[in-house]
This record gives C-alpha cells, structure tokens and sequence, in this order.
C-alpha cells in the first residue's frame, strides 16, 4: 500500500483509502445481511441461490482465480527476498536457493495454512504476521538510512513535488487499493466462525 499511496499522493490517497474502506464495509454489511435473510450463509451458495449453477460455478472459479493469483504474488515476493535475505545473514549458500526456499515455504507454511476449516483458528497467525510486519519495518527503519547513504542513494523525489494533493499514477493506486480491499469472499467464513455472529 506505501507503493500505491507514493503513486497516488498523500491527499487523494488518503481520499481513496477511506472512500475504498467505506465501500467494501458496506458490501460486506449487506452482504452478510443478504445471506442471512436468504439463509445461505456460505458465499458460494448465496450465489447459487440467486444466480442458480451457473452463478455458482461462476463465483466459485473466480474464488479459484483469485486465490491462485494472490499465492503466486506471494510466491513471488519470497521467491525474490526470503533467499537473499537467508544467504547474507548466514552466507550458506544453500539458502541461497530460491526454488528450495519456494518448496520450503509453501509445504511448511503456505499449505498447511490453507488446508485449515476454520479460520478462526488463524488468530495466533495473525498475530505472529502482524508481529513479523512490525519487525520488518522496524529493520528497514533502522538499516535503510545508513545503507543509502554508504551506496550513495539520494532522495528520488527531490525533484518532483511529493507533498502535492495527487500524483500522476493514481489509477495504478487505484487497482492496488481495491486489490487490497477484497475480502468479500471471506465475510461468511468469519462471521460463522464468530462466537455470537449477528
């Protein structure tokens, strides 16, 4: 999302996060309200419900779609960090592989992550990925400064005018924004894995 917002500008981005924040609440609410009215408290089966098979099949590989895309971005992402990052903190070279650290990661973390029934039991992970992100933050803080200036970097903005209410790709922002959004297909597995959903 800093990439997104970068590309946006601080004013509309903060306009798009709030007004794309706001939208995909209220789809989630009447969703949920949808799917408890017409009894189908299933995401797919609310589809069917009012669209029949074809509704259902649809909805159903577009989840599909959806979810491989976003595994293979992550993939991508661990792919392209994960094995730098091992191989400089601990110079084995091993590590250093990024098809072993792809195999690694999606058999120890990614599947048995997404083989679980309910996703109430992914709180702890959560949290732990909240805690990662913190970390993740927290050394790039501390270690960016320092780094830059030993290579030489200089601010890439100096000339552009960055506090300026938009920037020029807030269309790419705009897709990225509503990419993080999505959750719609999710709602029904949270609800019902509330203690007392409404």
């Amino acid at each position: 999302l800093a990439a997104a917002f970068n590309g946006a500008g601080p004013g509309l981005g903060a306009v798009m996060l709030i007004v794309i924040g706001l939208a995909t609440a209220y789809s989630v609410d009447l969703l949920v309200r949808t799917g408890v009215k017409a009894d189908c408290l299933d995401y797919e089966l609310l589809c069917g419900h009012f669209f029949g098979s074809i509704g259902f099949y649809l909805v159903t590989v577009c989840m599909w779609m959806f979810a491989t895309g976003a595994m293979l971005a992550y993939l991508v992402l661990i792919g392209d960090t994960v094995p730098v990052v091992l191989y400089r903190w601990t110079g084995i070279s091993i590590l250093g592989n990024r098809k072993l650290i792809l195999l690694i990661c999606e058999c120890l973390i990614c599947l048995p992550l997404s083989a679980l029934r309910d996703i109430g039991k992914l709180g702890k992970t959560s949290f732990a990925s909240i805690v990662a992100v913190i970390a993740i933050l927290f050394i790039v803080i501390m270690r960016s400064p320092p780094t830059a200036d030993a290579q030489g970097v200089r601010d890439l903005h100096e000339q552009t005018d960055k506090y300026s209410f938009e920037h020029s790709h807030w269309a790419e922002a705009f897709g990225a924004f509503c990419f993080a959004f999505v959750c719609q297909h999710s709602s029904f597995l949270v609800r019902n894995s509330l203690k007392k959903p409404q």
